[in-house]
């Protein structure tokens, strides 16, 4: 398990359910009520996977964004202290 921080997102879909991601995209397509018990337990865990790189992708993009924001207005505040002394 501790191996598994150093892999891909993709790499840890294929680790964790030892399945190609083509054969993951074809058992999501499998309607869940036509599922049997094993399909929509896989499912339910690849969703789960998804949502969890989903939330991950969102908090580093409002990091960055947020970050970003922040480095603007620090610029804006030396320019305007810059010319103050000038």
């Amino acid at each position: 398990m501790y191996r598994l921080r150093s892999f891909s997102d993709t790499e840890k879909i294929v680790a964790i359910f030892g399945m190609s991601l083509d054969e993951v995209l074809e058992l999501m397509s499998i309607p869940f009520a036509e599922a049997d018990l094993h399909e929509r337990n896989l499912k339910l865990r690849v969703f789960e996977c998804m949502m969890k790189a989903g939330l991950q992708f969102t908090r580093d993009r409002e990091r960055a964004n947020a970050r970003n924001e922040i480095l603007e207005q620090l610029g804006a505040a030396l320019r305007a202290d810059k010319q103050d002394v000038s």
